[in-house]
């Protein structure tokens, strides 16, 4: 692959995605629920929650059972005041998983709950979802990579009715489904506390994203969604679009690897003509080619709300750019846009450095340089340097 250029300040890494690893190890050593019931006082992990302060990381520790019962202990301990705290990647079971929400039940400190990767299942899930239905402190649940499936889901959702702390609920890679997703979508229409939702690669299809688009017609409460990588396609693009042009409070849409072509595409840009709340869309990997990105870039000419625009890997070509670098002339918002892996070669590289000339906010660019030239290259990097200089310039008292 050709190289990419980041037009970013320099020593800095704008778009790596971070990736979790997973715990590998043998299984538990346990083969019963007798050894899970001993003394945990003064034990490692029982030392380092209780005294870890605000926030204890615990991540790829090959953690097992008997030492999440360690952690729900010092959980229960008044002297205890963790905030955040990091499971993520260890073997965690259902005898940890239920140690450790029966402590979450009653604990007034803990903030944010990372059990990402771990093997929860449906049945943790359901002691997690008890928890919350108690616990008046939690505002971020990530349960990520836990096949939890519709059942988890379900309860998960049934416990959101009661919970109104919750703030951000992590679901992605969880098996969750269509029928999960339904189930997620039906008590968005009632929840007043969620404002960030993900649901990434979990095969919810167009059925599971259409259902949640329907939430989003009348919920005034989430700010962000990923349901990234779920062929929803062209289709579940058009039911998001729809939900745009009602929604008032969404600010971040990942809508990423979801196939849904250039008809998807003009349906969403249409949607940005009215919508007055989206900050931040992510469409990279949906094969819109030059017609998506045209549509983009003529509701770019009209919002005022988009910063940051993902379009990278979609075929867009030297037709696609030229139509983005017209309505960069006009556009006063946009701040950052990836394009690379997009077959922009000299041509539509150079249209978008002679608009930038003139636009006076986009202060990131990314391209890969399929034969782009270094000439063209240095006036796109002076611009966009100018536009940041500018940024900072206005932001000083």
């Amino acid at each position: 692959m050709a190289e990419e250029e980041n037009f970013s300040s320099e020593g800095e890494n704008d778009f790596s995605e971070e990736e979790d690893d997973h715990a590998s190890g043998e299984e538990e050593e346990y083969s019963s629920e007798e050894a899970f019931y001993y003394s945990v006082e003064e034990g490692p992990y029982f030392e380092q929650v209780r005294n870890g302060g605000d926030s204890v990381d615990l991540s790829i520790n090959d953690l097992g059972d008997c030492d999440a019962k360690q952690i729900a202990e010092a959980l229960i301990r008044p002297e205890t005041k963790v905030k955040k705290l990091i499971l993520s990647g260890n073997r965690i079971r259902f005898l940890g998983i239920h140690a450790i929400a029966k402590a979450v039940e009653t604990n007034e400190f803990l903030v944010t709950l990372n059990l990402r990767s771990n093997k929860i299942g449906s049945e943790g899930a359901t002691a997690i979802a008890q928890a919350l239905e108690m616990n008046r402190t939690l505002q971020q649940l990530i349960l990520g990579n836990n096949s939890i499936g519709r059942e988890g889901a379900t309860v998960i959702a049934k416990a959101l009715e009661t919970n109104q702390k919750l703030q951000s609920l992590d679901l992605q890679n969880t098996n969750i489904g269509s029928e999960g997703a339904k189930v997620i979508a039906k008590v968005l229409k009632a929840n007043q506390s969620l404002e960030s939702l993900h649901v990434g690669s979990n095969n919810i299809g167009r059925e599971g994203v259409t259902a949640i688009a329907k939430a989003l017609e009348t919920n005034q409460k989430l700010q962000s969604l990923s349901p990234s990588t779920n062929s929803i396609e062209r289709q579940g693009a058009a039911a998001i679009a729809k939900a745009l042009e009602a929604n008032r409070t969404l600010q971040d849409l990942d809508r990423s690897q979801n196939n849904i072509c250039r008809e998807g595409a003009t349906a969403i840009a249409k949607a940005l003509k009215t919508n007055q709340s989206l900050e931040s869309l992510d469409l990279h990997y949906n094969n819109i080619e030059s017609e998506g990105a045209a549509a983009m870039a003529k509701a770019l000419e009209t919002n005022r709300t988009l910063q940051r625009l993902f379009l990278w890997i979609n075929n867009i070509g030297n037709e696609g750019a030229l139509a983005l670098a017209k309505a960069l002339k006009t556009n006063s918002t946009l701040q950052r846009l990836h394009l690379g892996d997009n077959n922009i070669g000299r041509e539509g590289a150079a249209v978008i450095a002679q608009a930038l000339k003139t636009n006076r906010t986009l202060q990131q660019l990314f391209l890969t340089d399929d034969g782009i030239g270094r000439e063209v290259l240095a006036v796109i990097g002076k611009a966009l340097g100018r536009n940041r200089r500018r940024s900072l310039h206005k932001r000083e008292p």
